[in-house]
């Protein structure tokens, strides 16, 4: 999402919170985390990251006294609110965190405490009286961004980030250890698949094995990703394996596709912020380090559809007559396509009323070189005469 948007929506629940909470968790997977505590600072929230490692709860008091007291002989200034900031919180002693936030929550001397992490904070959210004022920010699901303060009634919520090397979290909780990569492959498969036919399973992974061979692995393999789960993946309804139903999952890749598909049929800002969103999450290429067949076939499609929601995106733009931020869009996404013409042709026009030859001159001879490397053609003619009308105005100047 655009910066703008992002910082409406953290305010908006900001302001939302009542009197009664008192501790804020910024986000652990919110990546403009600073954007929480933004209001807090510029109140003269007193703020302490935090060094070190298990940290105990002496230890933290004394880096919070520490840099409390360094800001107080810093700067005289009259503090809008008394709100303190713990950075990097997770260095301590889960039990030892929660001593310190109660004990600065009995003192009249701190209204709020914003606690920010690498990691959720499961120590907090299990306390009665902590969790009761306590509140996640900013939380949106179309972002994957759940709200943990406020878990929905059923079943187990799995979250996965298939984009970049694939993460797993059941109930906010990781999983590290998967016995191996059939399991993982196993796992990732089923749930990006969603529905899916015994049959194709068995082709996918076990090509050259007898049915029965496949049947004995497949069900080993299944079971084994159950147990590494806590809870079962699917179900066999009609001669397909589902996903359970009793599940609540929050999946990067399905998020992605329906942002994309939602800009699709939208207008205006509409259609941006759709955009927005589907970038923000495509964080790397479909499970790094998985090779399978049909990892590299899935990684190539949606590969695609990135490259073709920065071209749309650019083109959104361009049309609404925003042309710094259309040709920002042209930039990023002729880095990620260079053979993308239509790109090149848009980047050309706006070099040229921006004065920006040099980049055309770049982005001209990759796609100049990716043409002729990879279908052993030239530019087309439309593109050449661009090309040479940038060559003009730049010896003009």
């Amino acid at each position: 999402m655009h910066l703008p948007m992002v910082r409406s929506l953290v305010e908006q629940q900001l302001r939302s919170l009542p009197v009664s909470t008192r501790v804020i968790i910024v986000h652990p997977e919110f990546q403009l985390r600073y954007l929480v505590i933004a209001d807090a600072v510029q109140a003269g929230a007193y703020y302490a990251r935090l060094s070190g490692a298990e940290l105990s709860q002496g230890a933290v008091q004394v880096q919070i006294d520490d840099a409390v007291q360094a800001l107080r002989q810093e700067s005289s200034r009259r503090r809008v609110r008394n709100d303190i900031i713990i950075d990097e919180c997770d260095r301590a002693q889960p039990e030892a965190l929660v001593k310190v936030v109660s004990s600065l929550l009995e003192s009249r001397a701190i209204d709020r405490v914003f606690l920010v992490s690498r990691t959720l904070l499961f120590r907090i959210l299990a306390h009665d009286h902590l969790v009761s004022q306590t509140r996640i920010v900013p939380t949106l699901e179309q972002a994957q961004l759940l709200d943990y303060c406020s878990p929905p009634s059923g079943g187990e919520t799995i979250e996965v980030r298939a984009f970049g090397r694939g993460r797993v979290l059941v109930s906010g909780k990781p999983v590290h250890e998967w016995g191996g990569v059939l399991p993982r492959s196993m796992f990732f498969y089923l749930l990006d698949r969603g529905m899916v036919a015994r049959s194709d399973i068995f082709r996918t992974f076990w090509p050259s094995l007898s049915v029965g061979d496949s049947t004995n692995v497949f069900h080993v393999t299944k079971r084994k990703v159950s147990e590494i789960l806590g809870v079962s993946l699917t179900q066999f309804v009609a001669g397909f394996y589902h996903l359970a139903s009793d599940l609540l999952i929050a999946y990067d890749v399905n998020l992605f596709t329906e942002a994309y598909n939602l800009s699709q049929v939208s207008q205006g800002d509409e259609a941006i912020e759709h955009l927005e969103r589907a970038l923000d999450l495509y964080r790397g290429d479909f499970l790094k380090g998985l090779e399978s067949s049909w990892v590299v076939e899935r990684r190539e499609e949606l590969r695609a559809l990135y490259h073709d929601a920065l071209a749309s995106l650019a083109r959104r733009h361009y049309e609404r007559g925003d042309t710094h931020a259309a040709y920002a869009a042209c930039l990023r996404a002729a880095a990620h396509d260079p053979t993308r013409e239509d790109l090149v042709q848009m980047i050309l026009t706006l070099a040229r009323e921006r004065r920006s030859f040099q980049d055309g001159e770049i982005v001209y001879s990759r796609l100049k070189d990716a043409l002729r490397l990879r279908h052993d053609l030239d530019p087309d003619a439309t593109t050449r005469l661009l090309y040479e009308q940038l060559r003009g105005a730049a010896a003009r100047t």
